[in-house]
């Protein structure tokens, strides 16, 4: 891709997310998937925010969210990437124009978990990069340790890098 963003939303804000522990692979994640791009940015820390990851995210061509995700059964479109101050919603991605995004990797627990609500216009956070224009979406749709998916998103994207197709690279990082 001509454009990537890498983003490794480590660091949680505890006021906002009580629950949710620091991640210790998503940064090595992110760096080290980067690396394989030449064209590739990486925004991890605390210079990560809500306003620089949708700012950035009707511009890029390769999206890879390595960090928490919150899934809201109730009301999908509350259900979130975890960056400070208070993560981007469902509904904030759905309203973004992401037709220059070809894929999004969401290295997160439940970012592919889909609600069972039926009218609810889109039901997650997979939905809701589709609705805005994106090509394709990777991502698990059950709870992820962080150590492993770090492994399998490294090997997904050396596969990603070099065949440019996203069931391939996933079928080769599984399989490895």
């Amino acid at each position: 891709p001509a454009s990537a963003l890498f983003v490794a939303g480590a660091e949680v804000d505890s006021k906002n997310f009580p629950a949710l522990t620091p991640l210790a692979f998503t940064q090595a994640e992110a760096q080290s998937s980067a690396s394989l791009y030449p064209h590739a940015r990486l925004e991890a820390g605390g210079s990560v925010d809500s306003a620089s990851v949708v700012g950035a995210l009707p511009t890029t061509e390769l999206f890879h969210f390595a960090g928490h995700a919150l899934f809201d059964d109730v009301r999908p479109e509350r259900s979130r990437i975890v960056v400070r101050p208070r993560g981007v919603d469902a509904a904030t991605i759905s309203a973004l124009d992401l037709r220059r995004l070809r894929l999004v990797v969401l290295s997160a627990c439940e970012s592919m978990r889909a609600s069972e609500r039926v009218g609810s216009g889109f039901s997650g956070l997979s939905d809701a990069f589709l609705a805005a224009g994106a090509g394709g979406v990777v991502g698990s749709p059950w709870r992820v340790s962080d150590a492993p998916t770090a492994e399998l998103m490294r090997a997904f994207h050396l596969s990603y890098s070099k065949s440019r197709g996203a069931r391939t690279a996933l079928r080769d990082a599984q399989i490895s």
